[in-house]
């Protein structure tokens, strides 16, 4: 089992309709009838969308971790708790379709949200398990940075800190330049309505994985103590 902590768009809002939509499953992970997308078969989509849908839609606080020798989820959710309500909540710039390192993903820039981000590493740290010889050799074989290589020795994760870039994937990495245009101009005008004005972060999100082949799904919700 392993877990995460992420933040996801607020409930019952237009983001979060069309995020389930476009992955076709929801944040519990139920099914959900995907829009078509001119020029693009259900299959293409399907394809497109197979890593995002199995994250969930979300952005990442606390890279996916099973829990350390000596820690219980009782123990996590107690910290989460605590941590979470010492928060305020805050807004971020509109975020928009962006490409980032070949895939499709919603992306804005928000000092708070990288401050929310390096708290979350630093404050459940101590609920991480060590990553495995296998884990880390899979994280070294794209290629990283001295910096992100030092990020995945101490929190085993390379892009955390000051490597971290708020983003919100939408797609697999798309290498035809041609394919990858038309879908972010599609999802750019029928995400639109669902991106007007500031997002709200009032809240940080659970999720859970019972083994690597299942999706990860909302577990818990914690909402920021001050409004």
């Amino acid at each position: 089992m392993r877990h995460a902590i992420y933040f996801a768009p607020p409930a019952g809002s237009a983001l979060d309709h069309c995020a389930a939509a476009w992955l076709g499953r929801d944040l519990a992970g139920r099914p959900v009838p995907r829009p078509d997308a001119p020029g693009f078969a259900p299959g293409r989509l399907d394809m497109l969308t197979a890593a995002p849908r199995h994250y969930g839609f979300h952005a990442t606080l606390k890279p996916p971790f099973a829990l350390a020798e000596g820690t219980t989820l009782p123990q996590l959710i107690a910290a989460i708790e605590k941590f979470a309500a010492k928060r305020s909540c805050f807004a971020v710039p509109q975020p928009r379709v962006e490409t980032m390192d070949g895939f499709l993903c919603l992306r804005t820039d928000s000092i708070e949200m990288d401050a929310l981000a390096a708290d979350c590493v630093r404050a459940f740290d101590e609920f991480r398990a060590p990553q495995s010889p296998e884990e880390l050799a899979k994280r070294r074989a794209g290629g990283l940075s001295r910096r992100q290589e030092d990020m995945l020795v101490q929190w085993g994760y390379p892009y955390v800190m000051d490597q971290f870039r708020f983003h919100m994937t939408l797609t697999e990495r798309i290498p035809n330049d041609t394919e990858r245009a038309a879908l972010a101009a599609w999802l750019t005008d029928w995400l639109a309505p669902a991106l007007s004005g500031t997002m709200m972060v009032r809240e940080i999100a659970l999720y859970t994985q019972a083994d690597r082949s299942e999706p990860f799904v909302l577990s818990r919700l914690f909402g920021f103590g001050t409004p």
